[in-house]
């Protein structure tokens, strides 16, 4: 058997760039370390034994955990991402570090526009919602459209906790019609709503009465005799309420009484 041949060590490899790219997949900072390119294009791996330091904690990675550089610069899985979170308790998405080199997302509200979310509460405005939707502004608080900017109404509530209702158009209307609607009698005695405005008293059928219910300040009503027969309308108070200081106003044919409700000062208003 022939004598063993003694080969030298190893210290200098001489690769073409583009061979070196088809046979590895080592990362650029690998190749950035410990690789340098001479002035023919061709890369020089220093040494050896620096190849093998530099793929031996790649070796040792762990599947399915996070790689970060440690304290030297080496390559290591994470375990532990304690320092890596950053959250607010106060929102929605909260991350919880395993202890592993891995995370849990809990499961937050899906605000896909296909979707229905729930919420406990809903705040503009305000980090504290006190109602499932609470709107904080000190100007109109929410707005209805059916065109941008053209067709809409304003909802707002004012310093002293009023609602001011604003449409772009003329009027405020249930379903069923305006909620101020006019009331036509040819009956009597009538009993006034509170969501009529204008009141038609056809006393072309007879003497007509119609009772007030107790006043709400800022209540409007309009009464119109539009009979032409000699018969009278009558519009009477409620309880201890005055119309126009009396308990009662008769209209006469084509007499109009239209008054206006005040806490204190009760029914005033004009009568022509």
């Amino acid at each position: 058997m022939a004598d063993p041949v003694k080969i030298p060590r190893l210290t200098r490899v001489d690769l073409g760039a583009v061979t070196l790219k088809q046979i590895t997949d080592w990362p650029t900072v690998l190749i950035e370390d410990y690789l340098s390119i001479n002035d023919d294009s061709s890369i020089v791996i220093t040494t050896v034994n620096n190849i093998i330091d530099a793929i031996t904690p790649l070796l040792n990675l762990s599947n399915s955990l996070l790689v970060a550089t440690d304290s030297n610069g080496d390559v290591v899985s994470v375990s532990d991402l304690t320092s890596w979170i950053i959250q607010q308790s106060d929102k929605r998405v909260i991350v919880t570090d395993n202890g592993n080199g891995t995370v849990t997302l809990n499961l937050p509200q899906d605000i896909d526009t296909t979707s229905t979310p729930v919420f406990a509460g809903l705040g503009i405005g305000t980090p504290t919602p006190r109602k499932k939707v609470d709107i904080l502004d000190t100007a109109i608080q929410l707005r209805l459209s059916y065109t941008d900017n053209a067709v809409y109404v304003d909802l707002e509530c004012d310093s002293t906790g009023n609602l001011i209702i604003t449409p772009a158009g003329d009027s405020v209307k249930t379903v069923s019609g305006r909620i101020k609607e006019n009331l036509r009698i040819v009956t009597t005695p009538v009993s006034i709503p509170y969501n009529v405005e204008v009141i038609y008293g056809d006393t072309d059928v007879g003497n007509l009465v119609g009772n007030l219910q107790p006043g709400i300040n800022g209540q409007h009503y309009r009464f119109i005799n539009t009979g032409g027969s000699g018969n009278t309308f009558t519009i009477n108070r409620a309880g201890t309420d005055t119309i126009n200081g009396a308990t009662s106003q008769v209209l006469t044919d084509g007499q109009t009484l239209d008054i206006d409700y005040e806490t204190t000062e009760k029914w005033w208003g004009i009568k022509v």
